[in-house]
């Protein structure tokens, strides 16, 4: 009951206060220059996953597969979040 109460508080002062809408700015690629290499690295370890999901729904540098990713590529999609499915339209281009 008290949570509730405190929600409702919090919500009222919140609104009372008016909400600024902060806009971040668009980051530009981490290390964009190993794109292409770590892609073909993701669409290769991908053809070699027993993953159960579409390749939109595996992200790469984070699906079991028998050959994994080099350590470059493995940092690289830690900030580079990419699908192995976008990563395949993105080498086929």
């Amino acid at each position: 009951m008290f949570g509730m109460l405190l929600l409702f508080l919090l919500s009222v002062v919140l609104t009372a206060c008016g909400s600024k809408q902060i806009t971040l700015p668009e980051q530009p690629p981490y290390k964009p220059e190993l794109q292409t290499s770590c892609c073909q690295e993701c669409v290769e370890a991908f053809s070699q996953s027993p993953v159960a999901v579409g390749e939109e729904g595996a992200v790469c540098g984070q699906f079991t597969t028998g050959k994994p990713l080099s350590a470059s590529c493995e940092d690289y999609f830690e900030v580079n979040y990419m699908s192995a499915g976008s990563c395949q339209e993105f080498v086929r281009s």
